[in-house]
């Protein structure tokens, strides 16, 4: 069950981070035909009577209902992992280097692999999918600072908190530290002196998702 997961985490991790090689859906595909024999045997040797569908294996791939090979192990679904698209780089080229809080794809790469090896316990294996997916999408950095987020101090955060009625899907989810964390939950929270306008209108949208007051302004 545990391999399963992390083998889904892996898929979902390199199609969220390599989705803008322009190559990379050539790449992938080579990857399943070379390995298609070995995949065959364990479908069907292992898997599940049933395919079943969780809401996040629907929203990332729709049109796999259809398509083969898609099957269950222990009732959660392999991640295809010839299923994904190029898609245009969101900032230019110069932009993107112009910001140099974006770890390297090595360094992110890395931390992904620290996050598969330790999932947050008493958690759903769909919220430590989200929360490795979040960690790519956001290239590895802060969600409200930007700054590099390490492995060991990444805080899953719901923008809707549970007590409210918030779900572990990928919309309501975002990768801060700790000490953000601390911040958005904070009733008496000391915000540093390096925290710029721009992160703290981010903080302050976050921290009235949980029903907190917007902070004024940054300790000098």
């Amino acid at each position: 069950m545990r391999l399963v997961a992390r083998l889904n985490s892996t898929i979902l991790g390199i199609h969220n981070f390599a989705q803008y090689a322009t190559n990379c859906a050539t790449t992938l595909w080579k990857i399943y035909l070379r390995t298609r024999l070995l995949w065959y045997k364990t479908k069907y040797r292992k898997r599940d009577a049933t395919t079943y569908y969780t809401d996040t294996f629907c929203k990332l791939y729709p049109d796999c209902k259809e398509r083969e090979p898609v099957f269950s192990i222990r009732k959660v679904t392999i991640f295809p992992i010839w299923k994904v698209q190029y898609q245009q780089y969101p900032f230019k080229y110069k932009d993107y280097l112009a910001q140099p809080q974006f770890q390297s794809e090595n360094a992110v790469l890395l931390e992904i692999t620290k996050l598969l090896q330790y999932p947050v316990p008493h958690q759903s294996m769909e919220y430590n999918d989200l929360r490795i997916s979040k960690y790519s999408a956001q290239r590895g950095t802060d969600y409200v600072t930007g700054f590099p987020l390490p492995a060991y101090d990444v805080h899953c955060h719901h923008i809707i908190p549970r007590k409210r009625g918030g779900l572990d899907v990928f919309n309501n989810l975002v990768d801060v530290s700790s000490q953000t964390h601390y911040l958005i939950h904070s009733t008496t929270p000391c915000v540093p002196h390096y925290y710029t306008d721009v992160m703290l209108k981010k903080l302050n949208k976050l921290r009235i998702k949980v029903g907190n007051s917007r902070i004024l302004h940054s300790v000098s």
